[in-house]
């Protein structure tokens, strides 16, 4: 979000963000396909605003492979998406918004 509001900040914040991206990927156990798309679908806008956009295409593409619908919002989806139909998820959600 930093840098999309400044891009003089993308020297400092993408290596930090890519780092957790890359250590989140890594993680046991293996993320599940849709959080796995979105977490690489991340690194592909890094690679964007970086101005790499042969390496941004190649994430995305690889994001798509996994799962063609997921999200492209700068927000993380909620594991409740991911619940099986007969689970119930009693995570608690606040629909109100600090700013």
């Amino acid at each position: 979000m930093k840098v999309m509001q400044n891009r003089d900040a993308a020297e400092k914040e993408l290596p930090e963000a890519k780092k957790y991206i890359n250590q989140y990927l890594a993680s046991e156990p293996e993320p599940i396909p849709p959080l796995k798309a979105f977490a690489i679908g991340m690194l592909a806008k890094f690679e964007m605003f970086s101005g790499n956009n042969a390496e941004s295409e190649k994430l995305m593409e690889e994001a798509k492979s996994l799962d063609p619908h997921f999200s492209r919002a700068s927000a993380i989806p909620s594991l409740a998406l991911f619940e099986p139909p007969n689970k119930i998820d009693q995570h608690f959600r606040s629909f109100f918004s600090w700013y």
